[in-house]
């Protein structure tokens, strides 16, 4: 059998067998530092293999192999999913008066389908997508797969990076990320990478009043 991250369970199994070590680390902990240490730009396929070996301890045979390889295999998603980490809080980037108004909204999974995203945005105008001010601070928008409208609130981050969400630190998985926003353009995306892979950027365009 061989797995889309360019390597096979037997090769995974032999190499276990052949680099035996005595001390023990439980299922859980090695999952969590092969997930943490692989998954970063610009670590390939065998790669990703010396880092489940350099951490393979206790853990032999096929049973490891089933155990790591979906985790490996889930580091194959391009950047557009990965979710940034979660970090201290700093002050957004602009005022929540910048997202208030009426937008035409569609989506695009690659970016050379951007421009013609924006045009679909914006013949969305005839029916806009409204975002009021919320009781609070924030503004009233939806979360990912809930119909519900929220209040959901600006944060920045250290990185420069803006988020709109819950009250949580910036990255959090039910957070979007604001790739940009000027006036009249924004451009955002779901942190969660499941929803993301799902529902792509969208493209908010301001409609005339």
């Amino acid at each position: 059998m061989i797995l889309g991250t360019g390597f096979s369970l037997p090769l995974i199994r032999d190499e276990l067998w052949s680099q035996k070590q005595e001390q023990d680390v439980p299922p859980e902990a090695l999952i969590a530092r092969v997930s943490q240490d692989s998954c970063h730009d610009g670590v390939n396929s065998s790669g990703k293999l010396r880092f489940f070996l350099r951490y393979q301890k206790g853990i032999r045979g096929l049973m490891a192999a089933a155990i790591v390889a979906p985790v490996l295999v889930g580091c194959t998603t391009s950047g557009e999913g990965t979710a940034p980490a979660a970090n201290a809080e700093a002050p957004a980037a602009f005022a929540r008066e910048r997202l208030i108004g009426r937008w035409g909204v569609a989506s695009f999974h690659t970016d050379k389908d951007r421009p013609r995203t924006e045009r679909e945005a914006r013949a969305q105008c005839g029916q806009p997508y409204t975002i009021a001010k919320g009781p609070t601070d924030g503004v009233m928008m939806h979360v990912a797969d809930d119909p519900k409208l929220y209040e959901l609130r600006l944060k920045g981050d250290t990185a420069g990076r803006t988020f709109l969400g819950f009250e949580a630190p910036p990255g959090d998985p039910q957070d979007r990320e604001i790739i940009s926003a000027t006036n009249n353009l924004m451009l955002m995306r779901f942190v969660d990478p499941d929803a993301n892979r799902r529902y792509g950027t969208f493209v908010f365009v301001r409609c005339s009043a």
